[in-house]
């Protein structure tokens, strides 16, 4: 579970980790380095193994501020969001994700939008989606952000699935509104998983609310593409149902472009485990038609002290790794590119910007 974190030193919130879990958080940490780090050294280095897997990053998620650690965007003007965009760029990506234009649990907005005028609201939106225009990147603007209803909170009721919906809806329409040509796709933002364990009517009614959204969007912009990054999950003997729960969860309607999180860095797949997933997620796009790509996680979760986490960058060898068990892949994608090569320090960050730059 999760508590929402008000520090008064910020002016945002944040998810964090409940209190009392922080002691099992750190043990399952601790245990999944030490794996990861052992099938490292078991296995030969990944240009040995496949030289051309290496295809470079080309996509990057940017946000106002990160919904579950300490790193703002917000106040940024469009010449600053230029300069962070153009930096990207010569790292070779052409393509920005902007996570959620709002948050329904945290009562956060980013855009100037008057369905949700009672959040907190900063313009982030649109200085963002400027300077990417005038690069000429593919900006993907994502939707509302929310928990309610995913990772295991869904209160049984389908209604409660119908009225989210509608919120979703709303926004989106809203989004048409006043950005209308200013982005090339859109961000379905919740993200849920598959975690080894079936629901019918949790799928069916999932399936119903992406089959609907999906619908409105293409009617309204007919070509604009949509893209969704759920995350993955090691379910153990239970991952070879993966691929039939997804295909029930886009039975309706299916992405434009399936980007699943490899889940490295977020501790909910090991890097032995990695080939399973992606044949799962392989299986997965091709039977509901998408383009396969992959969100390569780049940095480490840490836990400070009780409730509250921090995001580090990852060594390069396991992100090498990484890469590997993604080939096959039409394009890959990453969280907050920039945080990882610029803004954690260290010898890491350091390290992994060359070596993404070598790719590029």
């Amino acid at each position: 579970m999760y508590h929402i974190d008000s520090d008064p030193s910020y002016d945002y919130r944040v998810y964090q980790p409940a209190v009392e879990e922080y002691e099992k958080l750190v043990a399952r940490r601790n245990d999944f380095l030490a794996k990861n780090q052992s099938f490292i050294q078991a296995n030969p280095s990944p240009f040995q193994v496949d030289p051309d897997s290496f295809m470079p990053i080309t996509g990057s998620f940017i946000y106002a501020h990160a919904p579950d650690y300490r790193s703002s965007m917000i106040g940024l003007n469009a010449n600053q969001w230029r300069e962070r965009l153009m930096r990207l760029q010569e790292i070779g990506v052409d393509t920005v994700i902007f996570q959620a234009v709002a948050w329904k649990e945290l009562q956060e907005c980013y855009y100037p939008s008057k369905i949700f005028s009672s959040f907190k609201t900063w313009d982030v939106v649109t200085p963002a989606m400027e300077a990417a225009n005038s690069l000429n990147m593919k900006f993907y603007l994502g939707e509302l952000g929310s928990v309610d209803n995913w990772q295991g909170k869904w209160d049984g009721e389908e209604s409660s699935l119908k009225k989210e919906q509608d919120e979703h809806w709303q926004c989106l329409q809203e989004l048409f509104r006043i950005y209308k040509g200013g982005f090339q796709g859109v961000y379905f933002s919740s993200e849920s998983g598959y975690v080894g364990e079936r629901n019918r009517s949790f799928e069916n009614a999932v399936a119903k609310f992406y089959g609907e959204l999906f619908t409105h969007v293409r009617k309204t912009m007919p070509g604009l593409p949509i893209l969704i990054s759920p995350y993955s999950y090691d379910c153990g003997e239970k991952i070879d149902d993966m691929a039939d729960y997804w295909q029930t969860i886009f039975s309706k309607a299916a992405p434009d472009y399936l980007a699943p999180q490899d889940s490295v860095g977020t501790l909910c797949v090991p890097l032995e485990t990695q080939g399973k997933i992606y044949e799962q997620w392989h299986r997965t796009a091709q039977h509901i038609g998408c383009q396969l790509w992959s969100n390569i996680e780049i940095f480490n979760v840490d836990f400070p002290k009780a409730g509250r986490s921090l995001l580090n960058t990852a060594d390069v060898e396991r992100i090498k790794v990484q890469l590997l068990a993604s080939r096959g892949v039409a394009k890959r994608i990453t969280w907050e590119m920039l945080y990882f090569l610029e803004e954690t320090g260290g010898g890491n960050a350091a390290l992994l910007r060359q070596f993404l730059k070598k790719l590029a």
